[in-house]
């Protein structure tokens, strides 16, 4: 993570995305994040003081898949599928993202989309060239849906849903539908601010730590 090269593609990152606001560019970050049904246990284990970090494959049992758009203003688009985004259907997906832009009356021509290294995002260059990767995850959607899955299933034992595996789909598709109604223009402004937190220090080449 904080490699030589790694230090130089987040100031070239950071220089980008400065000259693109400079230009009066409207800038808009896609993420996505992925609800996974299977659960190997309950608590992580690392260092006192060290994020724990689980090492194991990111799909590791059936999941729910959220990918969106936001600006600083507001949210510009969000899809949610069972199963993960394959590169077909991210490019599926950009392309619409374009056509909502325009038809929330946006130029295209002054659109700039940032995004991170997902392995479902690297053709996008097919469809957009002013594509900025950050190679650190921001999570710009995920948190507060996150937490409003935890406070629900806070309430239920797994062994009281008893169609969970039939079922729990349907389940936390539906929590997830009504928390995205929650997200609002002050969330999308909170999460691109909180992607500017490393710019400094990546202007000066410093190490970052996991998960900042």
């Amino acid at each position: 993570m904080n490699s030589e090269e790694n230090k130089r593609k987040r100031a070239e990152y950071v220089t980008a995305l400065n000259r693109y606001i400079e230009l009066g560019k409207q800038i808009v970050w896609i993420d996505e994040t992925n609800f996974n049904l299977f659960c190997r246990r309950t608590r992580g284990r690392s260092r006192v003081g060290v994020r724990a970090v689980q090492h194991l494959p990111a799909a590791r049992g059936p999941n729910v898949h959220l990918i969106s758009a936001i600006s600083p203003a507001e949210v510009v688009t969000m899809e949610r599928r069972r199963g993960s985004f394959s590169s077909d259907s991210a490019n599926i997906w950009i392309t619409n993202l374009l056509q909502r832009w325009q038809d929330m009356g946006n130029e295209v021509g002054d659109l700039v989309i940032v995004c991170d290294n997902a392995p479902c995002q690297k053709l996008l260059y097919c469809f957009w060239d002013r594509i900025l990767r950050c190679s650190t995850p921001s999570k710009l959607n995920g948190r507060k849906l996150r937490h409003m899955l935890k406070l629900i299933f806070g309430f239920h034992k797994l062994e009281e849903l008893a169609l969970w595996n039939k079922d729990c789909f349907i389940y936390v598709e539906e929590i997830i539908d009504s928390a995205k109604e929650t997200i609002v223009g002050g969330d999308c402004s909170r999460a691109v601010q909180h992607t500017t937190f490393f710019h400094a220090a990546s202007l000066l080449l410093q190490d970052m730590q996991v998960g900042r």
